[in-house]
């Protein structure tokens, strides 16, 4: 790459938050303008680190990711530097939320599931993107998150697993969601195969107001079934046969968005504006 192309992609992950790093493949190469490409950043940070260590983030979202998740739920890791062979239940739905908020301009940072409970500078806003596979002290963690004040976005299966992967006959979040299961238990990749026409239709109170349509775009249904708790309302429904597709509420001080749907996933294999304006 030109020097200030490859340059552009060291300080990108500065603003990131990362200290930099540097190395050659090979101990010699006759193209010697890759030697000269580190150096000033390098000289710049050394200069500046004062400045860019010890950091207040100030962003509003965070997409809460899982390794765990990734391993015992997911079980179908894949490169993740290659979009089309990553992992569908776990990869794409994250990278598919990290998608649609880059789109809509909203700032966002990675927040890890182990640091939940620890972590003293959580945005006012989690978005858990099928995070299904979680223990039973995460599940803690969220709910003392949203009781304590925070706003939660959960999509997909999220806790409907364990820590292993394993099962649970109800969400470990139902009392959060405000959601419980109803009909068959869906398997693992459910999302991924499910197969249905309809719409995704939003309800006169849905508070989402799209110029001449109630009908947002193609989606093909929901293939996790759920019973809504008294006190959530339904924002959205699926066309094929009006299960809840978007529910909303509170629990504690917190509000909570809930989406048996896998919208972020879908938005980074086929990115629909109908989905993006909803996510955002």
């Amino acid at each position: 790459d030109p020097a200030a192309e490859a340059r552009m992609y060291l300080l990108s992950g500065i603003a990131g938050g990362f200290d930099p790093w540097w190395h050659h493949p090979t101990a010699y190469s006759p193209d010697r303008r890759s030697y000269d490409i580190a150096g000033p950043v390098f000289e710049w940070h050394a200069e500046n680190s004062d400045a860019l260590h010890h950091r207040t983030p100030l962003v509003t979202v965070g997409v809460v990711r899982s390794a765990q998740n990734d391993q015992f739920f997911g079980r179908d890791i894949g490169p993740f530097y290659q979009p089309r062979m990553m992992g569908e239940l776990t990869q794409a739905t994250y990278r598919g939320a990290c998608h649609l908020l880059f789109d809509a301009g909203v700032p966002y940072r990675p927040v890890d599931l182990a640091d939940l409970g620890s972590d003293p500078l959580l945005p006012g806003v989690l978005v858990l993107p099928n995070l299904a596979g979680i223990s039973d002290d995460d599940c803690a963690s969220i709910a003392e998150y949203v009781r304590a004040g925070g706003a939660l976005i959960a999509t997909g299966m999220t806790s409907l697993f364990d820590e292993d992967g394993e099962p649970r006959k109800e969400f470990g979040l139902a009392g959060v969601l405000g959601v419980r299961v109803a009909g068959p238990r869906p398997e693992r990749d459910a999302l991924a195969t499910y197969d249905a026409a309809g719409a995704l239709e939003l309800r006169p109170d849905a508070e989402i107001a799209f110029a001449e349509s109630d009908v947002v775009s193609r989606y093909e249904g929901s293939a996790v079934r759920v019973s809504v708790d008294a006190d959530r309302r339904v924002v959205a429904v699926t066309g094929s046969d009006s299960s809840p597709a978007i529910v909303a509420g509170e629990y504690g001080r917190g509000r909570v968005v809930y989406m048996p749907l896998d919208l972020d996933r879908r938005y980074l294999r086929e990115p629909q504006p109908g989905h993006a304006a909803i996510l955002e």
